[in-house]
């Protein structure tokens, strides 16, 4: 030790600076002081998504694929799925839709429907048996009814329909069918941790900005709500 050092065991010469950190505020403040137990309630909700939000990317693709989709019936009453351009583009990739536009000999993305697109990743055969396990009756009022009294079954008739897309051009060597069903289950169990977190959302907005915690607000995302998953 040189000679006129302060130093010593139990005295720094030198004091580092303190490390700052971030640390995120406490989710639902409002809420906190609000109501005890609907704060616990709020914290589970969150738990609960955090769990799946791993799975949240690809929910939101095939959510707004499914949701921007519609029914119809071809010249041979099969049931085509009609999708939207730029959803599609997102879920599958622009590469695909350039592949169905020139195996189709169509010139328009949108004239393109979901059969195009199979065609393209060569599981015509896969959705065929999806397409014909509905009567031909069956077939009418689901596509005539997919907006009312059967838009649950309409909207989960699309969303499985785009999981075998998705599969077929991400997942091709996958076993397509114990996908499909791992998919599926995850999107309907990620939608229901959405549903159950945009309350608490909602009502941590509503306290904030002094209106009552059960106001109903705007729904921030579109989610296809089935009466059950089969």
């Amino acid at each position: 030790m040189y000679l006129g050092s302060r130093t010593s065991f139990g005295e720094s010469a030198v004091i580092p600076p303190k490390l700052s950190i971030n640390v995120p505020p406490p989710p639902f403040p409002n809420i906190q002081r609000h109501s005890k137990a609907l704060y616990a309630a709020a914290l589970k909700a969150q738990t609960t998504f955090d769990k799946i939000k791993w799975f949240a990317p690809l929910y939101h693709q095939l959510n707004q694929a499914a949701s921007l989709a519609w029914l119809g019936l071809d010249a041979t009453e099969e049931i085509v799925v009609i999708t939207d351009e730029k959803t599609t583009e997102t879920l599958l990739g622009p590469k695909l839709v350039k592949a169905a536009l020139k195996q189709s000999g169509k010139s328009l993305a949108r004239e393109l429907v979901g059969r195009d697109f199979a065609r393209a990743l060569g599981i015509v055969d896969f959705l065929f048996k999806l397409i014909s396990a509905l009567s031909l009756a069956d077939r009418k009022r689901l596509v005539s009814e997919q907006k009312h009294s059967r838009r649950a079954e309409a909207d989960d008739y699309k969303l499985r329909y785009f999981i075998q897309l998705w599969i077929a051009q991400h997942m091709r060597l996958a076993d397509r069918a114990r996908l499909a069903g791992i998919l599926r289950a995850n999107f309907y169990t990620c939608r229901k941790a959405l549903d159950e977190l945009q309350k608490y959302q909602n009502i941590e907005a509503n306290l904030r900005q002094g209106l009552p915690a059960h106001q109903r607000r705007h729904q921030s995302y579109n989610v296809p709500h089935p009466s059950h998953a089969r």
